[in-house]
């Protein structure tokens, strides 16, 4: 009886430990950065699945925006940047990268928007499941 109490243990604390390793095995860092004039955009969409979201000020006259994350598809970018019409559009969608990439196994990743604060661009964000954090504007002396 002792024995099989040992033996599911084991089996629980190998499972914890491949179903820990497995999802890091298939993906890549991923490290994106795009700095546009303010002055060329009118409106920011930002559509977010899952990622986190932060909203920045920027110190200079350019809107930043930085992706850091995880590229679980190495044939499909996850967060795709567009620049067009007075309109700069940033869309994350979820990944499909192998038989638990239904679950979350920690961050994934981050998209961050700097934009000037003497600008106002429309922002329109739609987000399904990440944190959004809109940083405190400060005033610069």
């Amino acid at each position: 009886m002792k024995t099989n109490k040992w033996i599911w243990i084991l089996m629980v604390v190998v499972l914890a430990g491949v179903m820990a390793i497995v999802p890091l095995m298939g993906s890549k860092k991923l490290e994106m950065t795009e700095q546009i004039l303010a002055e060329e955009i009118q409106n920011i969409e930002v559509f977010n699945d899952s990622w986190d979201l932060e909203m920045k000020e920027s110190a200079d006259n350019q809107i930043h925006v930085d992706v850091v994350g995880k590229q679980k598809d190495k044939k499909k970018v996850p967060v795709v940047i567009t620049h067009k019409d007075h309109k700069l559009m940033i869309r994350q969608d979820k990944q499909i990268g192998g038989a638990f990439s239904a679950f979350a196994w920690g961050k994934e990743g981050t998209i961050q928007i700097s934009i000037p604060k003497n600008t106002a661009p429309q922002v329109t964000i739609n987000n399904l499941d990440g944190d959004i954090d809109m940083g405190a504007r400060q005033s610069i002396s």
